[in-house]
């Protein structure tokens, strides 16, 4: 990464930016959002920026394009979700969202006109809402999902209409189906490893033969990602024609200079029967259809790009042929009624390429949408390198605690260290004066041996002189008697 070089730099934000989202139809054309709390429109082939709207009181948590590129949708940390029309410079609807403090997430549930929101309530409790754009007073549906602590990181098929839920931090994924105003819970896949962050394939690369309805990247850890691929249970070996009905085929509908001056389209499509029977990529192209916006009135007719064809699609190889396929254990399949998709004979179907006799069956992803898989990628590894910035961050201060806690250790143990040098210097003091002790006692132990012997010496000296006397003293009273009988 130390190498790459930007090809341009567009500068407007006065934070950090959060989320960078490609439009669906015109041609390098992107919303943003950051953390001056706004979000803005770009033209990334002049370099420019096009608008900006303002009025969040907080953190923009997540941000998804309309259908054909008209709106944005934002949820905010002020807990409200907003329509913005950034060509017009304006937000055209507010609701009242999930209350909870924990982050939101919202998906535009394809052309139906309806929003998905996940967040938390008042009581920290998982929640997925449906918004009717037309009516954002309350939610058209309000489902509660567990108590979960993970982020419910929301993926939406129009195709086969299943709305994928992955909670960030646990190893499921809900997935149900929207049918009717109604949402049909199907089933969920659980791992035993926690994902750490999710991605979707586009549609047009899905292995058709295979029924697969959507494939999954789950992010296990900082060098890991294992896709997850779900499909329909079903043995016939014929085009599913009710699963895969024309679908965005990843190019431009309109130019940057047709967007801005106010046209309308809906994305090109691809005819994913023309794939399945001999692998030639064919399109339904949507015709730009002018509509002045509230601020530009172009002089003349944006021009038509009838005349424009889209590049040429070239059927390759899967882009992850050898990947393991972790099925969900039962079922995709609904037992609701699911509507009929659109005719391929809707706009004029044309074969864009002709395919090689050991062309793939199912559309590459790396032919039908090279800009925008780049796109996504940057905003996978922009979304990654936030996340790695505020871990940096946290354990940045848990490392400065950790050395400052250290340090106290080391003064601690240095205070310790020299009590203990002081201590033994008294021991060993203690211990001379022990040792002087010792001696005296020695010495005052032979004395006292010596005088015993001595008082011994005196008492048979007393002894011996109290003999004599007595034997004076007799002596002296025969001499007395002598004496006083002697007559002379």
């Amino acid at each position: 990464m130390e190498n790459i070089k930007p090809l341009a730099q567009l500068k407007g934000h006065g934070k950090r930016v959060g989320h960078v989202k490609f439009n669906p139809v015109a041609e390098n054309v992107a919303a943003s959002s950051g953390l001056d709390y706004s979000v803005r429109l770009w033209d990334i082939e002049h370099q420019g920026e096009k608008g900006a709207v303002g009025g969040f009181q907080d953190t923009i948590q997540s941000l998804d394009w309309n259908y054909n590129g008209t709106l944005v949708a934002a949820s905010s940390r002020d807990k409200k979700l907003r329509l913005v029309d950034l060509r017009a410079k304006q937000v055209v609807g507010t609701a009242p969202s999930h209350q909870g403090g924990k982050g939101s997430r919202v998906v535009w549930l394809g052309s139906t006109g309806k929003l998905a929101t996940t967040g938390f309530g008042r009581t920290s409790g998982r929640e997925l809402f449906v918004w009717d754009v037309a009516n954002l007073e309350k939610p058209e549906l309000t489902i509660e999902i567990d108590t979960s602590s993970g982020i419910l990181m929301p993926f939406y098929d129009e195709s086969s209409k299943m709305l994928y839920l992955a909670g960030k931090g646990d190893g499921n994924i809900r997935y149900y189906e929207y049918e009717k105003s109604k949402m049909f819970y199907i089933n969920e896949y659980t791992s035993t490893d926690p994902q750490r962050g999710m991605a979707a394939m586009p549609k047009r690369g899905v292995n058709v033969r295979d029924i697969e309805l959507m494939r999954l990247f789950k992010a296990v850890n900082s060098n890991s990602i294992e896709p997850i691929s779900f499909k329909a249970p079903r043995k016939d070996e014929s085009f599913q024609a009710d699963l895969y009905p024309p679908a965005p085929g990843g190019l431009a509908a309109l130019s940057s200079e047709q967007y801005f001056s106010g046209s309308t389209a809906d994305p090109v499509l691809v005819d994913f029967e023309s794939i399945y029977t001999n692998g030639i990529a064919k399109l339904v192209p949507a015709e730009p259809t002018p509509v002045v916006s509230s601020e530009t009135t172009p002089s003349s007719p944006p021009p038509s790009r009838a005349s424009a064809p889209p590049p040429p699609l070239s059927p390759l190889a899967s882009p992850h042929p050898e990947s393991p396929v972790l099925s969900p254990t039962s079922a995709v399949e609904s037992p609701h009624t699911i509507s009929e998709p659109p005719s391929p004979t809707a706009g004029k179907s044309r074969e864009i390429a002709e395919a090689p006799a050991t062309a793939n069956v199912y559309p590459p992803l790396e032919a039908v949408d090279t800009f925008l898989l780049d796109a996504k990628i940057e905003k996978v590894v922009s979304g990654y390198q936030e996340l790695i910035n505020q871990h940096s961050e946290a354990l940045s201060k848990k490392i400065d605690s950790l050395t400052e806690t250290q340090l106290a250790l080391e003064t601690k143990i240095s205070e310790l260290e020299s009590s203990n040098t002081q201590l033994l210097s008294k021991i060993s003091s203690y211990e001379q004066e022990i040792d002087s002790l010792k001696q005296l006692t020695d010495s005052l132990q032979t004395k006292s041996a010596d005088l015993e012997d001595s008082f011994k010496a005196h008492d048979s000296r007393v002894s011996e002189l109290e003999s004599n006397l007595v034997t004076t003293i007799a002596a002296a009273a025969k001499l007395t008697s002598a004496v006083e009988n002697f007559s002379p």
